[in-house]
Protein backbone atom coordinates (compact mmCIF):
# COMPACT_ATOMS: atom_id res chain seq x y z
CA UNK A 1 0.00 0.00 0.00
CA UNK A 2 2.85 2.47 0.84
CA UNK A 3 4.61 1.77 -2.47
CA UNK A 4 1.40 2.46 -4.33
CA UNK A 5 0.82 5.78 -2.57
CA UNK A 6 4.31 7.18 -3.28
CA UNK A 7 3.66 7.15 -7.00
CA UNK A 8 2.47 10.61 -8.26
CA UNK A 9 -0.26 9.23 -10.51
CA UNK A 10 -2.05 7.45 -7.65
CA UNK A 11 -4.45 9.82 -5.95
CA UNK A 12 -6.88 9.54 -3.09
CA UNK A 13 -9.86 9.54 -5.47
CA UNK A 14 -8.40 6.59 -7.39
CA UNK A 15 -7.90 4.69 -4.14
CA UNK A 16 -11.53 5.27 -3.14
CA UNK A 17 -12.67 3.98 -6.52
CA UNK A 18 -10.63 0.78 -6.18
CA UNK A 19 -11.94 0.15 -2.68
CA UNK A 20 -15.52 0.51 -3.87
CA UNK A 21 -14.93 -2.05 -6.63
CA UNK A 22 -13.35 -4.60 -4.29
CA UNK A 23 -15.62 -7.51 -3.09
CA UNK A 24 -16.63 -7.75 0.54
CA UNK A 25 -14.40 -9.74 2.83
CA UNK A 26 -15.71 -13.07 4.18
CA UNK A 27 -14.21 -14.68 7.25
CA UNK A 28 -14.63 -18.27 6.06
CA UNK A 29 -12.76 -17.43 2.89
CA UNK A 30 -15.17 -19.44 0.69
CA UNK A 31 -18.27 -18.91 -1.30
CA UNK A 32 -21.60 -19.62 0.38
CA UNK A 33 -23.55 -22.51 -1.15
CA UNK A 34 -27.28 -22.52 -1.79
CA UNK A 35 -29.27 -22.49 1.42
CA UNK A 36 -31.84 -25.22 2.11
CA UNK A 37 -35.40 -24.07 1.53
CA UNK A 38 -37.59 -23.87 4.64
CA UNK A 39 -40.07 -26.62 5.39
CA UNK A 40 -43.62 -25.95 4.28
CA UNK A 41 -45.84 -24.90 7.14
CA UNK A 42 -49.51 -24.20 7.63
CA UNK A 43 -51.30 -21.49 9.52
CA UNK A 44 -54.07 -22.06 11.97
CA UNK A 45 -57.37 -20.78 10.68
CA UNK A 46 -56.54 -20.83 6.97
CA UNK A 47 -58.48 -24.11 6.54
CA UNK A 48 -61.39 -25.71 8.34
CA UNK A 49 -60.20 -28.47 10.75
CA UNK A 50 -62.85 -30.92 9.55
CA UNK A 51 -61.61 -30.67 5.97
CA UNK A 52 -58.51 -32.67 6.91
CA UNK A 53 -60.52 -35.60 8.22
CA UNK A 54 -61.02 -37.80 5.18
CA UNK A 55 -62.27 -41.33 5.86
CA UNK A 56 -62.25 -44.68 4.12
CA UNK A 57 -64.47 -46.11 6.87
CA UNK A 58 -66.26 -43.43 8.84
CA UNK A 59 -64.62 -42.68 12.20
CA UNK A 60 -62.55 -45.84 11.94
CA UNK A 61 -60.11 -46.07 8.99
CA UNK A 62 -58.67 -42.88 7.44
CA UNK A 63 -58.58 -42.40 3.69
CA UNK A 64 -54.77 -42.39 3.56
CA UNK A 65 -52.53 -44.20 6.01
CA UNK A 66 -51.27 -47.58 7.20
CA UNK A 67 -52.77 -50.20 9.47
CA UNK A 68 -52.06 -53.63 10.93
CA UNK A 69 -54.54 -56.49 11.07
CA UNK A 70 -53.00 -59.03 13.44
CA UNK A 71 -53.89 -62.28 15.14
CA UNK A 72 -52.67 -65.78 15.85
CA UNK A 73 -53.01 -68.49 13.24
CA UNK A 74 -56.52 -69.84 12.98
CA UNK A 75 -58.23 -66.59 14.07
CA UNK A 76 -59.46 -65.88 10.48
CA UNK A 77 -57.32 -62.81 9.86
CA UNK A 78 -57.47 -63.10 6.06
CA UNK A 79 -61.23 -63.69 6.11
CA UNK A 80 -61.71 -60.50 8.14
CA UNK A 81 -59.51 -58.62 5.66
CA UNK A 82 -61.62 -59.92 2.75
CA UNK A 83 -64.77 -58.95 4.64
CA UNK A 84 -63.42 -55.41 4.81
CA UNK A 85 -62.55 -55.59 1.11
CA UNK A 86 -66.07 -56.59 0.04
CA UNK A 87 -67.52 -53.82 2.23
CA UNK A 88 -65.28 -51.26 0.53
CA UNK A 89 -66.29 -52.54 -2.92
CA UNK A 90 -70.02 -52.74 -2.20
CA UNK A 91 -70.45 -49.84 0.31
CA UNK A 92 -71.86 -52.25 2.90
CA UNK A 93 -71.13 -51.10 6.51
CA UNK A 94 -68.16 -52.69 8.23
CA UNK A 95 -68.73 -53.27 11.95
CA UNK A 96 -71.67 -50.86 11.64
CA UNK A 97 -69.28 -48.14 10.40
CA UNK A 98 -70.27 -46.62 7.06
CA UNK A 99 -68.02 -46.77 4.02
CA UNK A 100 -67.17 -43.19 3.03
CA UNK A 101 -64.89 -43.83 0.04
CA UNK A 102 -65.96 -46.93 -1.91
CA UNK A 103 -63.47 -48.22 -4.41
CA UNK A 104 -61.40 -51.12 -5.67
CA UNK A 105 -59.04 -53.32 -3.69
CA UNK A 106 -55.55 -54.57 -4.56
CA UNK A 107 -54.18 -57.50 -2.56
CA UNK A 108 -50.60 -58.73 -2.39
CA UNK A 109 -51.31 -62.40 -1.66
CA UNK A 110 -47.92 -63.66 -0.52
CA UNK A 111 -49.28 -66.78 1.18
CA UNK A 112 -52.28 -69.02 0.51
CA UNK A 113 -52.49 -67.83 -3.09
CA UNK A 114 -54.72 -70.72 -4.17
CA UNK A 115 -57.42 -69.71 -1.65
CA UNK A 116 -57.82 -66.06 -2.63
CA UNK A 117 -60.26 -66.54 -5.52
CA UNK A 118 -62.70 -68.84 -3.72
CA UNK A 119 -62.59 -66.82 -0.50
CA UNK A 120 -63.43 -63.48 -2.10
CA UNK A 121 -66.07 -65.19 -4.24
CA UNK A 122 -67.67 -66.68 -1.14
CA UNK A 123 -67.72 -63.29 0.58
CA UNK A 124 -69.32 -61.63 -2.46
CA UNK A 125 -71.95 -64.30 -3.11
CA UNK A 126 -73.10 -64.59 0.49
CA UNK A 127 -73.29 -60.87 1.24
CA UNK A 128 -75.83 -59.95 -1.44
CA UNK A 129 -73.84 -58.03 -4.06
CA UNK A 130 -74.00 -57.60 -7.81
CA UNK A 131 -70.31 -58.46 -8.23
CA UNK A 132 -70.63 -62.17 -9.01
CA UNK A 133 -68.64 -62.48 -12.23
CA UNK A 134 -66.25 -59.58 -11.92
CA UNK A 135 -65.42 -57.31 -9.02
CA UNK A 136 -62.92 -54.45 -8.57
CA UNK A 137 -60.62 -56.83 -6.72
CA UNK A 138 -57.17 -57.65 -8.13
CA UNK A 139 -54.32 -59.48 -6.51
CA UNK A 140 -50.63 -60.20 -7.08
CA UNK A 141 -48.99 -63.44 -6.02
CA UNK A 142 -45.41 -62.14 -5.78
CA UNK A 143 -43.64 -59.08 -4.45
CA UNK A 144 -40.04 -57.99 -3.83
CA UNK A 145 -38.88 -58.06 -0.20
CA UNK A 146 -40.55 -55.37 1.86
CA UNK A 147 -37.28 -54.74 3.67
CA UNK A 148 -35.90 -53.24 0.46
CA UNK A 149 -36.79 -49.52 0.22
CA UNK A 150 -36.94 -49.80 -3.60
CA UNK A 151 -39.91 -52.17 -3.26
CA UNK A 152 -42.15 -49.15 -2.75
CA UNK A 153 -41.47 -48.02 -6.34
CA UNK A 154 -42.46 -51.43 -7.72
CA UNK A 155 -45.70 -51.53 -5.74
CA UNK A 156 -46.55 -47.93 -6.68
CA UNK A 157 -46.05 -48.66 -10.39
CA UNK A 158 -48.26 -51.75 -10.18
CA UNK A 159 -50.92 -50.01 -8.12
CA UNK A 160 -51.12 -47.09 -10.56
CA UNK A 161 -51.82 -49.49 -13.41
CA UNK A 162 -54.51 -51.21 -11.32
CA UNK A 163 -56.05 -47.86 -10.34
CA UNK A 164 -56.27 -46.81 -13.99
CA UNK A 165 -58.11 -50.03 -14.84
CA UNK A 166 -60.50 -49.62 -11.89
CA UNK A 167 -61.33 -46.14 -13.11
CA UNK A 168 -61.92 -47.37 -16.65
CA UNK A 169 -63.92 -50.53 -15.88
CA UNK A 170 -65.81 -49.62 -12.71
CA UNK A 171 -65.48 -45.83 -12.43
CA UNK A 172 -63.99 -46.35 -8.98
CA UNK A 173 -60.69 -45.30 -7.40
CA UNK A 174 -58.19 -47.59 -5.73
CA UNK A 175 -59.18 -47.27 -2.07
CA UNK A 176 -57.53 -50.19 -0.24
CA UNK A 177 -54.35 -52.26 -0.52
CA UNK A 178 -53.93 -55.48 1.50
CA UNK A 179 -50.54 -57.14 2.15
CA UNK A 180 -50.87 -60.75 3.31
CA UNK A 181 -48.70 -61.24 5.18
CA UNK A 182 -45.81 -59.22 6.61
CA UNK A 183 -43.68 -62.26 7.49
CA UNK A 184 -44.14 -63.80 4.05
CA UNK A 185 -43.29 -60.57 2.26
CA UNK A 186 -40.57 -59.17 4.51
CA UNK A 187 -37.81 -61.34 3.06
CA UNK A 188 -35.91 -61.81 6.30
CA UNK A 189 -32.47 -63.29 5.59
CA UNK A 190 -31.09 -63.57 9.13
CA UNK A 191 -32.42 -64.88 12.38
CA UNK A 192 -33.81 -62.23 14.69
CA UNK A 193 -34.48 -59.62 12.01
CA UNK A 194 -38.17 -59.56 12.93
CA UNK A 195 -37.11 -58.10 16.30
CA UNK A 196 -35.00 -55.38 14.69
CA UNK A 197 -36.77 -52.05 15.20
CA UNK A 198 -35.01 -50.43 12.23
CA UNK A 199 -36.10 -53.18 9.82
CA UNK A 200 -39.68 -53.16 11.13
CA UNK A 201 -39.81 -49.37 10.73
CA UNK A 202 -38.48 -49.67 7.18
CA UNK A 203 -41.27 -52.09 6.25
CA UNK A 204 -43.94 -49.80 7.64
CA UNK A 205 -42.37 -46.84 5.82
CA UNK A 206 -42.66 -48.76 2.53
CA UNK A 207 -46.38 -49.24 3.18
CA UNK A 208 -46.77 -45.58 4.16
CA UNK A 209 -44.99 -44.39 1.00
CA UNK A 210 -47.29 -46.52 -1.15
CA UNK A 211 -50.37 -45.16 0.61
CA UNK A 212 -49.30 -41.53 0.13
CA UNK A 213 -48.40 -42.03 -3.55
CA UNK A 214 -51.74 -43.69 -4.38
CA UNK A 215 -53.92 -41.73 -1.95
CA UNK A 216 -55.28 -44.91 -0.36
CA UNK A 217 -55.06 -46.95 2.83
CA UNK A 218 -52.65 -49.89 3.20
CA UNK A 219 -53.42 -52.75 5.60
CA UNK A 220 -50.60 -55.14 6.55
CA UNK A 221 -51.71 -58.54 7.88
CA UNK A 222 -49.39 -59.74 10.63
CA UNK A 223 -49.17 -62.54 13.18
CA UNK A 224 -49.36 -62.46 16.95
CA UNK A 225 -46.82 -64.27 19.09
CA UNK A 226 -47.56 -67.05 21.56
CA UNK A 227 -48.69 -64.54 24.18
CA UNK A 228 -51.44 -62.34 22.77
CA UNK A 229 -50.99 -59.85 25.61
CA UNK A 230 -47.64 -58.81 24.15
CA UNK A 231 -49.09 -57.89 20.74
CA UNK A 232 -47.72 -58.53 17.28
CA UNK A 233 -44.74 -60.81 16.86
CA UNK A 234 -41.37 -59.13 16.66
CA UNK A 235 -40.64 -55.45 17.14
CA UNK A 236 -43.36 -53.22 18.57
CA UNK A 237 -42.39 -50.44 16.14
CA UNK A 238 -44.98 -51.81 13.71
CA UNK A 239 -47.79 -50.95 16.10
CA UNK A 240 -46.31 -47.54 16.81
CA UNK A 241 -46.15 -46.65 13.10
CA UNK A 242 -49.68 -47.88 12.34
CA UNK A 243 -52.67 -45.56 12.29
CA UNK A 244 -55.16 -48.39 12.91
CA UNK A 245 -54.74 -51.84 14.47
CA UNK A 246 -57.37 -54.58 14.29
CA UNK A 247 -56.76 -57.61 16.50
CA UNK A 248 -58.40 -60.95 15.70
CA UNK A 249 -58.77 -62.72 19.04
CA UNK A 250 -60.14 -66.09 20.11
CA UNK A 251 -59.81 -68.98 22.54
CA UNK A 252 -57.95 -71.79 20.80
CA UNK A 253 -57.89 -75.37 22.03
CA UNK A 254 -54.96 -77.74 21.74
CA UNK A 255 -56.63 -79.32 18.73
CA UNK A 256 -56.77 -75.99 16.91
CA UNK A 257 -60.47 -75.21 17.36
CA UNK A 258 -61.06 -71.49 17.91
CA UNK A 259 -64.04 -70.26 19.92
CA UNK A 260 -65.17 -66.86 21.14
CA UNK A 261 -63.82 -65.21 17.99
CA UNK A 262 -63.89 -61.42 17.99
CA UNK A 263 -62.28 -58.39 16.38
CA UNK A 264 -60.85 -55.82 18.79
CA UNK A 265 -60.16 -52.23 17.81
CA UNK A 266 -56.73 -52.24 19.39
CA UNK A 267 -55.70 -48.82 18.09
CA UNK A 268 -57.50 -45.98 16.35
CA UNK A 269 -56.69 -42.29 16.28
CA UNK A 270 -60.26 -41.00 16.29
CA UNK A 271 -62.10 -42.95 18.97
CA UNK A 272 -61.87 -45.23 22.00
CA UNK A 273 -59.67 -48.30 21.88
CA UNK A 274 -60.56 -51.77 23.09
CA UNK A 275 -64.01 -52.20 21.53
CA UNK A 276 -64.71 -55.80 20.53
CA UNK A 277 -67.06 -57.27 17.93
CA UNK A 278 -67.90 -60.98 18.06
CA UNK A 279 -68.09 -63.10 14.92
CA UNK A 280 -67.86 -66.67 13.74
CA UNK A 281 -66.71 -68.40 10.59
CA UNK A 282 -69.67 -69.74 8.63
CA UNK A 283 -69.10 -72.63 6.23
CA UNK A 284 -70.69 -72.05 2.82
CA UNK A 285 -70.87 -74.31 -0.21
CA UNK A 286 -69.23 -73.07 -3.40
CA UNK A 287 -70.21 -75.82 -5.87
CA UNK A 288 -68.85 -79.08 -7.22
CA UNK A 289 -65.19 -79.36 -8.08
CA UNK A 290 -64.98 -80.40 -11.77
CA UNK A 291 -61.84 -82.44 -11.11
CA UNK A 292 -63.02 -84.40 -8.05
CA UNK A 293 -66.78 -84.11 -8.31
CA UNK A 294 -67.04 -83.18 -4.64
CA UNK A 295 -68.58 -80.13 -3.01
CA UNK A 296 -66.10 -77.36 -2.24
CA UNK A 297 -66.62 -75.10 0.76
CA UNK A 298 -65.10 -71.97 2.24
CA UNK A 299 -65.68 -69.67 5.19
CA UNK A 300 -67.33 -66.28 5.41
CA UNK A 301 -67.50 -63.92 8.36
CA UNK A 302 -70.83 -63.84 10.15
CA UNK A 303 -71.07 -61.11 12.77
CA UNK A 304 -72.91 -61.86 15.99
CA UNK A 305 -75.90 -59.57 16.72
CA UNK A 306 -75.46 -57.89 13.37
CA UNK A 307 -71.93 -56.70 14.17
CA UNK A 308 -72.87 -54.85 17.37
CA UNK A 309 -70.20 -54.17 19.93
CA UNK A 310 -69.66 -56.80 22.60
CA UNK A 311 -68.43 -56.21 26.11
CA UNK A 312 -64.69 -56.87 26.24
CA UNK A 313 -63.37 -59.50 28.60
CA UNK A 314 -61.63 -58.51 31.79
CA UNK A 315 -57.92 -58.19 31.79
CA UNK A 316 -56.57 -61.76 31.75
CA UNK A 317 -52.89 -60.92 32.10
CA UNK A 318 -51.05 -63.92 33.49
CA UNK A 319 -53.83 -66.34 32.64
CA UNK A 320 -52.36 -67.62 29.43
CA UNK A 321 -51.74 -71.30 28.84
CA UNK A 322 -48.00 -71.11 29.46
CA UNK A 323 -48.43 -69.13 32.69
CA UNK A 324 -51.10 -71.51 33.97
CA UNK A 325 -48.82 -74.49 33.33
CA UNK A 326 -45.92 -72.82 35.15
CA UNK A 327 -48.14 -71.93 38.10
CA UNK A 328 -49.39 -75.53 38.37
CA UNK A 329 -45.83 -76.91 38.34
CA UNK A 330 -44.68 -74.49 41.04
CA UNK A 331 -47.65 -75.28 43.30
CA UNK A 332 -47.06 -79.02 42.91
CA UNK A 333 -43.39 -78.61 43.83
CA UNK A 334 -44.26 -76.57 46.91
CA UNK A 335 -46.83 -79.13 48.01
CA UNK A 336 -44.41 -82.06 47.58
CA UNK A 337 -41.10 -80.58 48.70
CA UNK A 338 -41.56 -77.15 50.17
CA UNK A 339 -38.52 -75.02 50.96
CA UNK A 340 -35.61 -76.34 53.00
CA UNK A 341 -34.18 -73.86 55.51
CA UNK A 342 -31.35 -74.75 57.97
CA UNK A 343 -31.68 -73.76 61.62
CA UNK A 344 -28.03 -73.96 62.60
CA UNK A 345 -24.65 -73.01 61.27
CA UNK A 346 -23.71 -74.19 57.82
CA UNK A 347 -20.01 -74.41 58.66
CA UNK A 348 -20.31 -77.97 59.96
CA UNK A 349 -19.44 -77.24 63.60
CA UNK A 350 -22.98 -77.61 64.83
CA UNK A 351 -25.88 -79.82 63.98
CA UNK A 352 -28.71 -78.49 61.84
CA UNK A 353 -32.27 -79.61 61.71
CA UNK A 354 -34.26 -79.45 58.51
CA UNK A 355 -37.97 -79.63 57.87
CA UNK A 356 -40.07 -79.79 54.75
CA UNK A 357 -43.31 -77.87 54.63
CA UNK A 358 -45.83 -77.01 51.98
CA UNK A 359 -45.52 -73.31 52.75
CA UNK A 360 -42.90 -70.94 51.42
CA UNK A 361 -41.09 -70.77 54.78
CA UNK A 362 -39.82 -73.83 56.57
CA UNK A 363 -40.41 -74.22 60.30
CA UNK A 364 -37.48 -74.69 62.64
CA UNK A 365 -37.23 -77.44 65.23
CA UNK A 366 -34.64 -78.12 67.92
CA UNK A 367 -32.12 -80.84 67.10
CA UNK A 368 -33.41 -84.32 67.83
CA UNK A 369 -31.26 -86.21 70.38
CA UNK A 370 -29.67 -89.34 69.04
CA UNK A 371 -29.27 -92.64 70.81
CA UNK A 372 -25.67 -93.43 71.82
CA UNK A 373 -23.90 -95.77 69.51
CA UNK A 374 -22.65 -98.97 71.08
CA UNK A 375 -19.00 -99.91 70.77
CA UNK A 376 -18.43 -102.29 67.90
CA UNK A 377 -17.42 -105.82 68.71
CA UNK A 378 -13.69 -106.39 68.87
CA UNK A 379 -12.99 -102.97 70.32
CA UNK A 380 -11.65 -102.72 73.88
CA UNK A 381 -12.07 -99.76 76.11
CA UNK A 382 -8.95 -97.96 77.36
CA UNK A 383 -10.46 -97.62 80.88
CA UNK A 384 -9.11 -99.79 83.74
CA UNK A 385 -10.92 -103.07 84.29
CA UNK A 386 -11.63 -102.35 87.98
CA UNK A 387 -13.25 -99.07 87.06
CA UNK A 388 -16.59 -98.59 85.43
CA UNK A 389 -16.07 -97.35 81.92
CA UNK A 390 -17.66 -94.03 81.25
CA UNK A 391 -20.16 -93.77 78.44
CA UNK A 392 -18.86 -92.06 75.40
CA UNK A 393 -20.75 -89.05 74.09
CA UNK A 394 -23.57 -89.71 71.65
CA UNK A 395 -21.83 -90.62 68.47
CA UNK A 396 -22.80 -89.13 65.17
CA UNK A 397 -23.63 -91.70 62.60
CA UNK A 398 -21.90 -92.02 59.27
CA UNK A 399 -24.63 -89.88 57.74
CA UNK A 400 -23.84 -86.79 59.80
CA UNK A 401 -24.12 -83.37 58.17
CA UNK A 402 -20.83 -82.35 56.64
CA UNK A 403 -19.25 -78.96 56.49
CA UNK A 404 -20.84 -76.38 54.19
CA UNK A 405 -23.59 -78.64 52.81
CA UNK A 406 -27.05 -79.47 54.14
CA UNK A 407 -26.87 -82.96 52.65
CA UNK A 408 -25.85 -86.00 54.66
CA UNK A 409 -22.55 -87.65 53.88
CA UNK A 410 -19.39 -89.07 55.39
CA UNK A 411 -18.01 -87.98 58.77
CA UNK A 412 -14.72 -86.17 58.87
CA UNK A 413 -11.76 -88.34 59.98
CA UNK A 414 -10.89 -86.21 63.02
CA UNK A 415 -14.43 -86.54 64.41
CA UNK A 416 -14.44 -90.31 63.87
CA UNK A 417 -11.12 -90.62 65.70
CA UNK A 418 -12.51 -88.63 68.62
CA UNK A 419 -15.57 -90.87 68.88
CA UNK A 420 -13.48 -94.05 68.90
CA UNK A 421 -11.43 -92.88 71.94
CA UNK A 422 -13.66 -92.68 75.03
CA UNK A 423 -12.92 -89.93 77.58
CA UNK A 424 -11.11 -90.83 80.81
CA UNK A 425 -13.47 -88.98 83.11
CA UNK A 426 -16.97 -87.52 83.30
CA UNK A 427 -15.49 -84.02 83.19
CA UNK A 428 -13.71 -84.68 79.92
CA UNK A 429 -16.82 -86.32 78.57
CA UNK A 430 -19.03 -83.37 79.49
CA UNK A 431 -16.54 -80.88 78.03
CA UNK A 432 -16.29 -82.81 74.79
CA UNK A 433 -20.07 -83.10 74.56
CA UNK A 434 -20.58 -79.39 75.15
CA UNK A 435 -17.90 -78.49 72.64
CA UNK A 436 -18.99 -80.87 69.90
CA UNK A 437 -22.78 -81.17 70.17
CA UNK A 438 -23.89 -77.88 71.61
CA UNK A 439 -26.74 -76.60 69.41
CA UNK A 440 -26.77 -73.02 68.31
CA UNK A 441 -29.50 -70.61 67.39
CA UNK A 442 -27.33 -68.22 65.45
CA UNK A 443 -28.73 -67.24 62.06
CA UNK A 444 -27.15 -68.56 58.92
Amino acid sequence: MSDWLVQPSNTREKLDTLMAMAPDYEEDGGEQGPQAPPLPFRRHGEKEPLDDRAWLVDNLVPEVGTGVLAGQWGTLKTFVALELAQCVMTTRPFLNFDIVRPGGVLMLALEGQSEVAIRIQGALENKGTEYHKGAPFYWCEACPPLTNPKTAEVIITTAKAVAAEFNQRFDLPLSLILIDSLVAGAGYSKEGQDNDAAIAHRIMMVAAEVGRALGCFVFVIDHYGKDTNVGTRGSSVKEGDADVIFACLGDRSEGGEVSNSRVALRKRRSGPNGEEFAFQGKVVEMGLNPKTGKMETTLVIEWSDGGDQTKPKKDDWGRGKAVRTLRRIIMNLLADCGEQTPTGRRCGRSSSSWSRTSSTRATRHPPTPRKPRSTPSGWRSSAPSNRRATRSPPARSATAITSGSPKRGRVRPQRLQREREPADSRKATAAATARTYRPTSEPI
